[in-house]
């Protein structure tokens, strides 16, 4: 098990930087959309004062959000990521066992079903990969709607 970690690590810290970065960036896209719905909320209504007062509020709920991004990496890279890559292995070798016990001329499709899992495999990795950016920004927004809708249904009293 020692001998893995000096491998597992330096993987960990690289994903967790990621997504630390993934985080900052949608954090600041979320503010950035916050602030300007409700700053139009604010002209429509005619009211000056608030919007700095939002701002670090909404800033200091998505500060506290962005601890989500290592739990996400996780929950998509670290766990799902080797449980997919071992079922679309197991999947390649069912696949080329059937072909070889049940077809009579298997040669041609060996290589045929190599290379159609493989493209299976890299697209798999490719949606795993972005789907921990998906789930960071999809946070960051829910923090943010839910921030915006409490202080608009305060103003409206």
């Amino acid at each position: 098990m020692g001998k893995c970690r000096c491998l597992s690590k330096p993987l960990k810290r690289w994903a967790f930087a990621k997504a630390d970065n993934i985080a900052e960036k949608s954090a600041a896209v979320t503010l950035k959309k916050y602030i300007g719905k409700f700053n139009r909320k604010l002209e429509k209504m005619g009211w000056e004062d608030g919007l700095e007062l939002f701002h670090r509020a909404l800033e200091y709920d998505l500060n506290i959000e962005k601890n989500i991004a290592h739990s996400k990496v996780r929950e998509y890279w670290l766990l799902r990521g080797p449980r997919m890559f071992l079922l679309t292995f197991i999947y390649i070798c069912i696949n080329l066992s059937c072909s070889e016990a049940f077809k009579t001329n298997p040669e041609p499709d060996r290589l045929y079903i190599v290379c159609t899992s493989s493209i299976l495999l890299l697209i798999s990795v490719y949606m795993l990969f972005f789907r921990l950016h998906d789930a960071i920004h999809a946070s960051m927004m829910r923090i943010g709607h839910r921030h915006y809708t409490e202080w608009k249904r305060a103003m409206d009293i």
